[in-house]
Formats: C-alpha cells, structure tokens, sequence
C-alpha cells in the first residue's frame, strides 16, 4: 500500500518506468521475433508460431560451423591487434608532446564516423589498387579481412584507453620513477594494473564489433574466409527459412553469453566507470 501511494505521488517517477520499460521493449522485441521463429514447428516461415519445435537447429549445414570459426578468429585477431596498436598510441596522445595531437586524433577516430560500407568500398580499392599491382592478394585473403577489421575497431580500444589515461594520477608513474624504476618496469607495474579495466572493455567492444561487421566484410571476404553475419546475409537475401532464423538464434545466444561472461568477470565495472 506504501509503495502504491508513492509512487501515485510521482507521476515522472510513473513515466520514467514507463519509458525505460518501453525502449527495453522495442530493442527485445525484433530479437524475441528472431528466436520465436527459428522455434516454430510449421513448414513454412511464420509469425507468431502455432507450434514450436527444435529441429531446425539440428538442420544448421556443418558450413555454419566453419563461418562462425573464421569469425571468431577473425575477432579475437582484431581485438588483440587493436588493443596492442591502442595502448601505445593512447599513451602518445595523452602523455606526448605532439605536433597536430588533435588532427592526429580526429584520424585515429575517423572509422567511428564513416559508414562501414564505405569503409569496405575504400579498402576493396586499396587492396586492388596497391597490392594486386605488387603481386599481394590481399582481397578474399584472412590477412585482408584481419586488416580491415583491425581499422575499425582500434578507435573502440582507443577511446577507453585514452579515457582512462586522463583521469590518471601521473603521481603515481612519478613516484615509481623516483624509486629507480624505469620506463617499463613502470608501465607494467603501475600504469598497466590501473588502465586493465580500461583495456579490456575496449577489447571486449572491439571483439563484438568485428564479430558482427557486415558493412566491411562484405566487399573483402573470400570463399574460404567468409565471416558468419556475410553468410547470413547471402543466404536471407535468396531465401529466408527457419534454418536461417536458427543460426541467427544460435548468434544471439553465443553473444547473449559472451556478454554475461564478461559481465561475470568484472568488465561491465570498466564500463560503467566504478573502477575509475
């Protein structure tokens, strides 16, 4: 009775909820619309299902085994190249003396403003333009795709980095520093330590966003490296089935977990800043 008569006090208490539980329900709603279907026993694509079923999962072609690998290497090749590319150019910006620091910057960002298909066209033409002239294939080719991605997701690595490299007490590197360590032992000691949460939220992100890039890999992939979102389009494009719906289940349900393993290990707290 207490709790009802509070909240009849608070109207925009009421309309808050009320907003929250509505934008929720309109990011769920599409997927919930995904994975209903991929569930429903009929023989033909239909909504809302009449009956419900999990053949179709046991229907998923072994070639969907083979896509979801080359993506999970792909990401985890972007992730730990872009964390290592960042890290250092982070320090650089904040911590260097540089000449156009903010030119340097707005270029190490651009992927974050320019549209993926965009970004795919230009790296399509780079490749055939530069290395196909030298002999280098690198269009089709893992190292091409690996290459692209890695552009795409260093400013996601980057960004936190750099925020978190802001906010740190350069006292404490000085200290170090006054105690005789050097320049490493003191970035491994006490620099890296305080920017870890930092690092892996942004490898986290930087994972996530090649595992689901289409935009990019799209004008890039080969037969023999075609990352899983790629095969998913292809084949939606031509004709739609439970199949399809299934292994974008499957794709929801691996993402769904990766999220809350990482949540389970502490790295939501670098994102929400209660490790700052």
């Amino acid at each position: 009775m207490m709790v009802a008569d509070r909240l009849a006090l608070h109207p925009a208490r009421l309309a808050a909820i009320a907003w929250v539980v509505g934008v929720a329900a309109f990011l769920v709603f599409p997927t919930a619309i995904v994975v209903l279907t991929a569930l429903g026993g009929e023989p033909y694509v239909v909504f809302p299902p009449r009956s419900f079923t999990l053949r179709h999962f046991a229907e998923i072609p072994g070639v969907y085994l083979r896509v979801f690998l080359t993506t999970l290497e792909l990401g985890l090749v972007a992730s730990v190249v872009s964390t290592l590319l960042a890290i250092p150019a982070a320090l650089a910006l904040v911590r260097g003396r540089l000449v156009g620091r903010s030119v340097l910057t707005a270029a190490l960002h651009a992927p974050l403003h320019v549209p993926w298909l965009v970004v795919g066209v230009a790296f399509l033409q780079f490749y055939v333009t530069i290395f196909d002239r030298l002999g280098i294939g690198l269009g089709g080719s893992f190292l091409g795709l690996a290459i692209a991605h890695v552009a795409v997701t260093v400013p996601y690595v980057l960004t936190s980095v750099t925020a978190r490299l802001a906010s740190f007490d350069e006292r404490l590197e000085e200290a170090a520093y006054g105690l005789g360590a050097g320049q490493v032992r003191t970035f491994f000691s006490i620099t890296l330590p305080i920017i870890k949460p930092a690092v892996l939220a942004g490898a986290f992100f930087a994972f996530v966003v090649s595992f689901d890039n289409v935009g990019v890999s799209l004008f890039i992939f080969g037969a023999a490296n075609t990352p899983l979102p790629v095969q998913i389009y292809g084949e939606v494009t031509q004709h739609l089935t439970h199949v399809m719906y299934a292994v974008s289940t499957a794709a929801v349900a691996f993402s769904v977990l990766l999220t809350l393993a990482f949540a389970g290990a502490g790295g939501m707290r670098a994102i929400t800043g209660q490790d700052a």
